[in-house]
């Protein structure tokens, strides 16, 4: 069904945005790219801007398969590590982002959008992860 709809779909609201000079990004549910899962060239092919990857798509295949050909934007999970910590794990996997995407256009920023509960410390250890880096 993405093949089938949200990728022709999204090729015509970037189309116009872009025709506005609006930048566009791309931000999915579910499994992108993974070891078994490969639809990189389906996210370009959307011809977004950026691509705002969710969890669950590991970094390091993420920058092998479309660094360099879009800009990347996500980063730390929101459910498992900044609404649940411990503040290791969301220092060590916000460094872990931050390394892994060092030398692409990469914007770092949450897996997906703050949701309410999540503890205002875990987004400031965040932040400040992210300006001491």
């Amino acid at each position: 069904r993405f093949r089938e709809y949200v990728v022709p779909w999204t090729k015509r609201y970037a189309e116009v945005f872009q025709k506005h000079g609006l930048p566009v990004i791309f931000h999915p549910h579910g499994t992108f790219v993974s070891e078994e899962v490969d639809m990189s060239e389906d996210i370009l092919s959307c011809g977004c801007d950026g691509f705002h990857f969710p969890e669950m798509n590991p970094a390091k295949l993420l920058k092998e398969r479309l660094g360099g050909r879009t800009c990347l934007l996500g980063g730390t999970d929101i459910v498992p590590t900044l609404l649940r910590g411990p503040p290791e794990r969301i220092v060590e996997e916000t460094e872990g982002f931050l390394s892994a995407f060092s030398g692409c256009s990469y914007v770092f920023m949450p897996s997906c959008s703050l949701h309410r509960g999540v503890p205002l410390d875990n987004i400031r250890l965040m932040c400040g992860t992210v300006r001491g880096f």
